[in-house]
């Protein structure tokens, strides 16, 4: 079948996504599932797609699907004394057992002037049934009571249409028998009572019916208002009474409808109800038909119970039994009515009431509004790989996801209403990843630590230490030192020095003291220490930490430097005294004079020479901190000399901007732009990690492609892929990547685009990333293959190139994941890329340099007080 165009349909379930925290338990209930959007923070619904069971309103725990009826209309409608006539469903009896009669009243007492029963309805169309198998004796026949079922075939099983009964149902039989058999109500309003959600669906495609008042938001007016319904008197609907059609809100009430009017055709029924078993029934029905195995009537409701426990009824604390006692109660009252009647006389009220021709139904064919795509066997893995699902034993079928199977749940991720996050294998693998880096991170941080010539010790705010490195250890001369009290090793006046500096970690301040501290053997260190406070994601104190250096050389070398002076003193007093004699007594001659005092000068440039080698040994750990300062700088600087200049984009671009923020001094992430044959390469990058290692790999990357453009050997057209997989043998080899899990995994996420301006086109590879268009107020979103520059689990895999047509006035927009996975300050979600789309849709119309400037402010107010989590990169241009 072709699919023409959409059917817009009135939304009567919506999402509070305030509560939803996306567990899925409504994609699991759902009998269609894929109305349902799970790829965001909260799963939203698509009306259009959807049969409105209400199925997932039963099953949310956390108030989070509500519903929508006419409730309130229809009491500002009274209030204002319009005219309107209300029907009832035969399910008022189990939702007001007691009550249901004298609620006539409380509507008369409203300025309702007349109600009707729709059981009466159902009498008319079980006739309409009888009639139409009279003169279609083989076809099968699906009643039509339940709306959701009527929504399920429109929708998702439009060649059972030609099965689906041409008749009203019940609530628009009677609908339409007060409209011709009481003209003086012709031009009033129609408002219907049921526990029903999708009765609104049907008001919409046959024109009939303005008010669909659902049971419980009628139970909540009434005791939202204290009103009393024993208060009223009983008071009988104005139509004829039915007789048994009054159970057929009851699973079967058709059947024994039916039974009345022909017991053999009764006997060739099937009943069928409940969303676990009512739809995988329609979809086996054809079989079924083809085999000629299939009843002459299905009787078939969506709800378990009926419609007495309807999506809105407010029955659900009471058992079945007593549920459908009242019908059966009621039932047998019906019966009793029509005792002196013979049954004949029965049908003559119904056939009274019944034109041929009046309660025809046609169906609206609604296949175009579901608009999915199935992947390709490619796609399909590429899907399952998305979600670490690497072979068949991965693939659970664990429901958890609330697909049923990995494959429904691959086709969700395919057309976007779901991600592989939301899948619980993924999750554990992701875990269990996460760990694994986490441990590495752990062992290399512990490594330098254990390494390092300065000491490392944590403590927690009883002062115990937790952990300390060799260098510590060797400091005291002691190995035993986790577990125990820091204290240990001071003496009284230290012990007291320790404490003051403690006071300050309190206040979560920083500082650098001496301590003196007292070693195993009886000796003593004295070291320099740099303490910090050791906080917790929540700002709490755990402890503190410090680097320790020894210091006790430093300290002897400068009290060797003070006594120095002081015997320096001491001698030339001496010698002066001397010499003075000398002078006196002996007049010493002038050359014995000067030989004292070049013993002098030899004793003052001992003390200079001694006096710079303490400063030299001052200068040591300030120069080792200017040093590796001085290099980041320097890499800086040859990185940016290696950014491409940004004349190329002057004169493609009509405008753009780039947006760079390292997160540290130096950059993963890289821009590259390149002009080759008339045509224009740009390209945005991210390499793995940030700071010095991410600029080494992007230097790498910026180096590579220079060399794969500028040797190129290709014949034909250079295009995306061929750079991309170039750039991947490059990678592996240059980094000697075989595979081995020991080795390193550097890779690089990239996004590659060469325009051709001349054919008005524009061609895209990528690697992780995707590229952006934004035109016309619309975001399309070109995705790259999922895999890495570099080593991989299918690394041979080569990469694909889109080609797009681009106009005048397009913006393309190619970004580092550093911007969609950045954490907000306050809820601590990321920002993830339908929040970036937002972005992109709210400034899009913006002058280029005038959106950079929105961007960046609205980064800095989503990050709130959280800090850069990685490298930043966006570029946009605008055709």
């Amino acid at each position: 079948m072709e699919r023409i165009a959409v059917n817009k349909l009135t939304e009567v379930v919506y999402v509070n996504e305030e509560k939803c925290i996306n567990c899925h338990a409504c994609i699991a209930a759902c009998p269609v599932k894929y109305c349902n959007n799970g790829s965001g923070s909260a799963v939203s619904i698509n009306s259009d797609m959807c049969i409105a069971c209400g199925k997932c309103l039963k099953v949310c725990t956390h108030d989070a699907r509500c519903y929508s009826d006419d409730f309130l209309s229809f009491i500002a409608s009274i209030e204002k004394g319009e005219k309107i006539i209300v029907g009832t469903a035969p399910s008022i009896v189990a939702n007001f057992p007691d009550t249901y009669l004298k609620i006539n009243s409380w509507l008369k007492s409203k300025g309702v002037e007349f109600i009707f029963d729709v059981s009466f309805g159902a009498e008319l169309s079980v006739k309409s049934y009888v009639e139409y198998l009279h003169e279609n004796i083989d076809a099968p026949l699906i009643s039509q009571p339940c709306p959701a079922i009527v929504s399920y075939i429109q929708l998702y099983k439009p060649e059972l249409l030609k099965y689906l009964a041409p008749v009203d149902s019940p609530m628009i039989h009677a609908a339409k028998m007060i409209k011709h058999f009481y003209p003086q109500f012709e031009d009033y309003k129609l408002a219907f009572i049921s526990p029903c959600l999708a009765k609104k669906r049907e008001f919409d495609e046959t024109g009939i019916g303005d008010f669909n008042i659902t049971m419980k938001s009628l139970s909540n007016y009434f005791i939202d208002n204290q009103i009393d319904l024993n208060a009223f008197n009983d008071t009988p609907f104005d139509t004829p009474e039915a007789e048994r059609a009054v159970s057929f809100s009851t699973p079967g009430g058709l059947l024994k409808t039916l039974d009345r009017w022909n017991p053999e055709l009764a006997e060739k029924c099937r009943k069928v109800e409940g969303t676990e078993l009512v739809y995988d029934y329609l979809n086996t029905l054809n079989i079924a038909i083809e085999k000629g195995i299939a009843p002459s009537i299905i009787d078939c409701l969506s709800c378990e119970f009926g419609c007495n426990s309807g999506p809105v009824s407010i029955v659900n604390d009471k058992g079945i039994d007593e549920i459908e006692y009242q019908i059966v109660s009621r039932t047998a009252e019906c019966k009793k009515h029509y005792n002196n009647w013979s049954k004949n006389d029965i049908e003559k009220v119904v056939n009274y009431h019944w034109l041929p021709g009046l309660y025809k139904r046609e169906y609206k064919n609604l296949w175009a509004n579901i608009s999915l795509k199935y992947p390709g066997a490619e796609e399909l893995n590429n899907i399952y790989i998305s979600m670490h699902k690497y072979s068949g034993e991965d693939l659970y079928n664990c429901v958890s996801c609330g697909y049923s199977t990995c494959k429904n749940m691959a086709i969700a991720i395919y057309n976007g209403l779901n991600k592989p996050e939301n899948c619980h294998h993924y999750l554990q693998s992701q875990t269990e990843l996460s760990n694994k880096n986490l441990q590495e991170s752990e062992r290399r941080v512990n490594n330098i630590l254990q390494t390092a010539h300065d000491g490392f010790v944590q403590i927690n705010n009883d002062y115990i230490i937790e952990q300390a490195n060799i260098a510590f250890k060797t400091m005291l001369k002691c190995n035993d030192i986790i577990g125990r009290s820091f204290l240990d090793f001071l003496d009284s006046n230290n012990k007291e020095i320790f404490n003051k500096e403690m006071r300050l970690r309190e206040m979560n301040k920083n500082s650098s003291y001496e301590l003196q501290f007292t070693r195993k053997d009886g000796g003593s260190v004295l070291c320099l220490l740099r303490g910090v406070p050791l906080l917790n994601d929540n700002g709490e104190r755990l402890g503190s930490f410090a680097m320790i250096s020894d210091i006790t050389d430093l300290k002897e070398a400068e009290q060797e430097l003070l006594n120095s002076y002081e015997n320096l003193e001491y001698k030339v007093e001496q010698r002066t005294k001397q010499l003075n004699e000398m002078m006196e007594e002996l007049r010493v001659s002038n050359e014995t004079i000067q030989g004292y005092n070049l013993d002098l000068q030899q004793q003052k440039d001992e003390i200079e020479l001694k006096n710079r080698s303490i400063e030299e040994q001052s200068d040591i750990l300030k120069n080792q901190s200017e040093n590796i300062q001085s290099s980041i700088q320097y890499a800086s600087q040859i990185q940016k000399a290696l950014m491409p200049r940004k004349e190329l984009f002057d004169k493609y671009f009509h405008e753009y901007f780039i947006f760079l923020s390292p997160k540290d001094v130096v950059s993963g992430d890289f821009y590259w732009i390149k002009e080759h044959n008339n045509k224009l390469f740009v390209a945005a990058a991210d390499c793995t990690g940030h700071g010095v290692p991410g600029a080494l790999m992007s230097m790498l990357g910026i180096s590579s492609m220079n060399d794969i453009i500028n040797n190129n050997q290709l014949n034909g057209e250079l295009k995306p892929d061929y750079i991309l997989n170039r750039l991947k043998s490059t990678i592996i080899e240059s980094l000697h990547q075989t595979g081995n899990p020991r080795e390193p995994k550097e890779t690089i996420d990239l996004a590659l685009t060469m325009f051709d301006f001349t054919k008005k086109e524009m061609v895209f590879s990528g690697a992780n990333l995707p590229v952006f268009i934004l035109r016309n107020g619309e975001i399309k979103e070109i995705k790259g293959d999922l895999m890495p520059v570099g080593i991989f689990t299918e690394f041979d895999k080569p990469f694909q190139h889109h080609t797009i047509d681009i106009k005048k006035g397009d913006s393309i927009y190619m970004f580092s994941d550093g911007i969609t996975d950045q954490f907000n300050g306050v809820s601590y979600k990321k920002l993830n890329k339908r929040r970036f789309k937002e972005m992109i849709l709210k400034f899009g119309n913006l002058p280029m340099a005038e959106q950079k400037e929105n961007f960046i402010l609205s980064f800095k107010e989503w990050a709130a007080n959280e800090p850069q989590i990685d490298d930043m990169l966006l570029i946009g241009m605008r055709i």
